[in-house]
């Protein structure tokens, strides 16, 4: 049974087919590999938790051996839409702040501090997952409202 990889390791892999030929294949790299010795990853989810990244960042620790590279490390933020809603602009200034952090530390120390990962893996709403489940299903409930929609599939009484 063939399970394909979650869309965005495959969107990954696809861009990166060109510089590594066929997974655990010895093709010759393209000149990247002699002008990048780093790779730091930032990526963004919709969803609330955290869990939805490990698969990710093996594959990025993988690409970077393959090319010799070394993994500095990453930022992953859940629930990422969130901070591109205008209304949210201040309430999430201490993340933007820490990520600014992260950039630096990055750049000039070749990693992201212990105190600062630990920031950046801070919930961004109260009251964690949960709360952010709860509002979603509350905007998504009011906004079917206005359009008569109910939560129910079509022909399901109730």
């Amino acid at each position: 049974m063939h399970i394909p990889p979650p869309g965005v390791v495959r969107n990954a892999s696809n861009l990166t087919k060109g510089l590594v030929g066929q997974v655990g294949s010895e093709a010759p790299l393209t000149d990247l590999k002699s002008s990048v010795n780093w790779v730091a990853q930032a990526e963004a989810c919709g969803f609330p938790e955290f869990n939805h990244f490990p698969l990710l960042v093996q594959y990025f620790q993988f690409f970077a051996q393959k090319l010799g590279w070394r993994y500095l490390g990453e930022i992953m933020r859940p629930a990422g839409d969130s901070l591109s809603d205008e209304q949210y602009q201040e309430t999430f200034a201490w993340y933007y702040n820490l990520v600014r952090q992260a950039g630096e530390q990055l750049i000039r120390q070749g990693r992201i501090a212990p105190e600062v990962q630990t920031g950046l893996r801070q919930d961004l709403f109260p009251g964690g997952p949960e709360a952010f489940r709860e509002e979603a299903n509350r905007y998504w409930s009011e906004t079917m409202a206005k359009f008569g929609l109910t939560g129910k599939p079509p022909g399901q009484a109730g």
